[in-house]
């Protein structure tokens, strides 16, 4: 993966922001998991078109924002926001469009499940945001009914909040699948019955 350092101005408080520009990237070795999640040491991160402000704590689009820097003022700039309170302050947005709001609790997810400590997710849990997000996914999700994968998923969210009953309910019927998802379903019947909310790897 090819990247290099850029500058990014914030648009509400003009503080100058160190980020990475990335050039180049691909799938290559990919490890894929239960909650949809692609890692790969060569692919971006996801959520990189938004930038936040440790500062004025506000989000906003990285790409305009970009500016350039001679040496002496690029010392001065300071680190990003975490991608997770980035993501938490998306959903926070008003009049997000549906594909957005997928997005947006996509991410949040995956950063809760791959990103953050278990101490913060201690605290999103009883802050009740875990709960609430991951309700606004499912919810989204079950009316995706066509989606084999959305209902994999919406499986998969339950199971990792530990309503067991209401996952092998979504899984009825599963069997039915395409061949390729057979082995997910079979996985998520086994942690279902043993009662396992960890993501697993695919």
């Amino acid at each position: 993966m090819q990247t290099q350092p850029v500058f990014y101005k914030c648009p509400i408080c003009n503080s100058i922001i160190t980020g990475t520009k990335y050039l180049s990237g691909n799938t290559t070795g990919a490890v894929f998991f239960s909650d949809a999640y692609l890692e790969a040491a060569m692919m971006p991160p996801y959520g990189i078109t938004y930038l936040g402000c440790p500062k004025c704590n506000k989000v906003f689009p990285s790409v305009p924002n970009e500016i350039k820097l001679e040496n002496e003022e690029a010392k001065k700039a300071i680190k990003p926001m975490a991608s997770f309170l980035v993501h938490k302050k998306l959903l926070a947005l008003e009049k997000l469009q549906p594909f957005q709001e997928k997005a947006f609790l996509l991410w949040y997810l995956w950063d809760f499940n791959h990103k953050i400590s278990q101490e913060e997710k201690e605290q999103e849990m009883a802050s009740g945001d875990y709960i609430k997000n991951t309700d606004k996914l499912i919810a989204i999700l079950s009316s995706e009914r066509g989606s084999i994968d959305s209902r994999l998923l919406s499986v998969e969210v339950l199971r990792e909040r530990g309503k067991f009953e209401e996952a092998q309910k979504a899984l009825e019927g599963a069997s039915r699948m395409i061949d390729q998802l057979q082995k997910i379903v079979e996985k998520e019947k086994e942690n279902i019955e043993a009662k396992k909310t960890e993501v697993f790897k695919i």
